[in-house]
């Protein structure tokens, strides 16, 4: 824009002086007034001409495309902020996994040899617990991949 006003400021600065000029002298030529006046007249649609192309630029491309970042910005919070909610899901279930196995296995260790009823019924107890959370750990990441991941690059494309 500082362009378009440094141009309409010479312009205005053109016509006073010439009035001044006009005033202070007698002699101005036509000719000359008419072509001073039909450079000013180019001059200043020129200007105009450039300053709706600006406006017009600014509305039918810049704006929308202010629209577009911000939505897909907007779309990259919200993919970031579910990726890492998903990832804490699947981090509690992974340590859940491990803490049971290590369970397992010190229950296991212990009770190796006095296998009572009791300790028997325990271990069992134990490792199901393990198989029932690292079968609902693979489940929850073969549906974060195979679902989840593939939805989420149709909705970020």
């Amino acid at each position: 824009m500082a362009y378009v006003e440094a141009v309409k400021a010479t312009c205005n600065k053109m016509q006073n002086s010439t009035l001044e000029f006009e005033k202070k002298t007698s002699y101005f030529p036509a000719t000359l007034e008419d072509f001073r006046n039909s450079m000013l007249d180019c001059l200043k649609a020129e200007v105009e001409l450039k300053e709706r192309a600006m406006k017009d630029t600014r509305d039918r491309v810049i704006e929308p495309l202010k629209c577009i970042l911000l939505h897909k910005r907007h779309q990259v919070s919200r993919l970031d902020a579910f990726r890492r909610n998903a990832d804490n899901c699947l981090k509690e279930a992974s340590d859940r996994t491990a803490a049971l196995h290590a369970q397992y296995s010190e229950m296991y260790q212990a009770n190796r040899e006095t296998l009572q009823l009791k300790t028997i019924k325990d271990i069992l107890n134990g490792h199901n617990e393990y198989v029932l959370q690292l079968h609902m750990t693979n489940t929850m990441k073969e549906h974060y991949h195979s679902i989840i991941i593939p939805q989420l690059m149709q909705v970020g494309s």
